[in-house]
């Protein structure tokens, strides 16, 4: 269970369905901590002079906001909740500014869908901030968890899809932290993009074509099956091997099996690289109904459980 968690919330305090995600993941007395961003109406109104109006219109806020929080301790009371009023607009800098200030175990944040151009002509919140959170990071939809959730982990033993090594492993640590937790069920995803055989007209090339991807599919079964013992994971452990593109196939799965969670790590790209190919959790994030944890490599050696 975390002691600190940080929420990120915009204009008024986080909805119940979020605090009671945060209460399931908090040790008792976990100390959470509340980033409020100011709404943009807000920011408009202490962006005019004079500089008195600015300072009522922050007092108002401040005085409501207490209200808030006497309500919302009230509603959850195994929690320790306190409030962090930024002034900056929201961002993920900012965000990320604040994680660094407080030390969280873990972040939560609401998250809405996206049109998949707003990455690169917007730059939006959700995707640049998945990049930023040194910690492990909760992308979270509207409702509560069910009493056992389905956690699906998502990996890439073979690091096909670029990713750096102990990235996985991370993944899975944080994953069984949550799962330990909630009281939730954990399975295994890996899903790999097969060879193409659209090009392919000549019948004894056919076969030899075949032969491959026979053989390519063993590789997979084979490093998931030495991911699994390496990790010592319960015999109960359910593992799903996909061919497919990754993103469509883990969220595929995921609403097909009415997954509660899908944890992934983040692979770290720039410039025109990111541009074209982009990562299999931006993808996931408009693809999935479900939330999403997104884990980062641990820095300087920390846990991501």
């Amino acid at each position: 269970m975390h002691k600190r968690i940080l929420i990120v919330a915009v204009g008024e305090m986080p909805p119940d369905w979020l605090l009671d995600k945060a209460q399931r993941l908090g040790a008792s007395g976990a100390a959470v901590r509340v980033e409020l961003f100011p709404s943009s109406h807000l920011l408009d109104c202490c962006s005019q002079p004079p500089d008195a109006l600015a300072d009522a219109v922050q007092f108002q806020l401040l005085a409501v906001m207490e209200q808030q929080r006497q309500t919302c301790q009230r509603q959850f009371p195994t929690l320790d909740i306190s409030i962090e009023i930024n002034s900056l607009p929201l961002s993920s800098a900012a965000i990320a500014a604040a994680a660094d200030r407080f030390d969280p175990g873990i972040v939560l944040k609401a998250c809405r869908q996206h049109h998949r151009l707003d990455q690169h002509l917007i730059g939006h919140v959700d995707w640049a901030l998945m990049r930023l959170v040194p910690v492990p990071l909760l992308l979270a939809r509207p409702g509560k968890w069910t009493e056992a959730p389905r956690l699906l982990v998502a990996v890439d033993p073979l690091r096909a899809h670029g990713q750096p090594s102990g990235l996985d492993d991370a993944v899975l640590s944080a994953s069984k932290g949550l799962a330990l937790t909630l009281g939730g069920n954990l399975e295994l995803l890996h899903s790999y993009q097969p060879l193409p055989a659209a090009v392919i007209l000549d019948d004894a090339l056919m076969m030899d074509f075949r032969r491959l991807q026979r053989r390519m599919a063993g590789e997979h079964r084979e490093a998931m099956r030495a991911f699994v013992d390496r990790h010592s994971l319960a015999a109960e452990t359910t593992v799903h091997l996909l061919e497919g593109e990754p993103a469509k196939e883990i969220a595929r799965f995921a609403n097909a099996q009415s997954v509660d969670v899908a944890a992934l790590g983040i692979v770290d790209r720039s410039g025109i690289e990111d541009l074209i190919l982009g990562s299999t959790a931006e993808a996931l994030l408009d693809l999935v109904h479900c939330d999403l944890l997104i884990v980062p490599l641990p820095r300087d050696g920390r846990s991501v459980t």
